[in-house]
């Protein structure tokens, strides 16, 4: 019975990414999605967790933890990124409608970006591209970002959907919060990137009130922090 406890928790992060799918299609409410997709990420958290807790993790496992992920964390940013450039080219009466679709190759390059994590053995402590949770919360976010500047078009989401693609499969060391130990020896960069999210979640929350739009700058946070973790780890 223990064996299927961690399949239950995966099975339920893809039930928020397929709700969060549905969502996202029918209603364009990218609240409700982003907080699907939290609560997805939570499971995806607590699936990988439990099964080492209880010593049951396998291939099957594995390969369905990437099933859910896809959805969850791919397919959902390029729904968020179709609907916006939707959202925008209805407002502005454009013409070049099939550029709308464009945001969909975040879906693409996910698969992408998770079939090459299943097959590789370099990333124990750090990742290679940016992982698609990390891009999914980036996504989540961004339409709360957006409004809040009041800046924003589609031609501006087609360019970071085209960017979001290529940083998936990017081939560069992107910091992993796997601590192994929690001294600062080896982990400068993790607690960096934790102390400097959690300021700026904190305080882009109380300045605009609402804590999805401290997201994407988390994100941001997160790829300058490990560029400079890199350069520093060189020298």
């Amino acid at each position: 019975m223990k064996k299927h406890i961690p399949t239950l928790f995966t099975l339920a992060n893809l039930t928020c990414g397929i709700l969060a799918t549905i969502c996202l299609l029918k209603t364009h409410d990218f609240e409700l999605a982003a907080y699907l997709v939290l609560a997805g990420a939570l499971f995806d958290f607590f699936d990988g967790f439990i099964a080492r807790l209880l010593g049951v993790s396998g291939e099957l496992g594995k390969q369905l933890d990437s099933l859910a992920d896809l959805v969850t964390f791919g397919l959902v940013p390029g729904l968020i990124g179709f609907s916006l450039c939707e959202e925008f080219y209805s407002a502005s009466s454009g013409a070049y409608e099939r550029l709308i679709y464009i945001p969909l190759i975040i879906a693409l390059m996910s698969a992408m970006r998770l079939a090459k994590f299943n097959i590789s053995t370099d990333q124990s402590d750090s990742f290679i591209g940016v992982p698609t949770p990390a891009n999914a919360l980036f996504w989540i976010g961004l339409p709360f970002l957006l409004e809040y500047i009041e800046v924003g078009d589609m031609y501006t989401v087609i360019l970071l959907s085209i960017l979001s693609a290529v940083l998936l499969v990017f081939k560069y060391k992107m910091l992993s919060l796997k601590f192994k130990t929690f001294g600062l020896k080896g982990n400068h960069g993790r607690w960096l990137l934790v102390l400097a999210s959690a300021a700026g979640f904190v305080t882009l929350t109380i300045i605009t009130g609402n804590p999805l739009i401290s997201l994407p700058i988390i994100i941001i946070l997160y790829l300058i922090i490990s560029v400079i973790n890199n350069s520093l780890s060189k020298t």
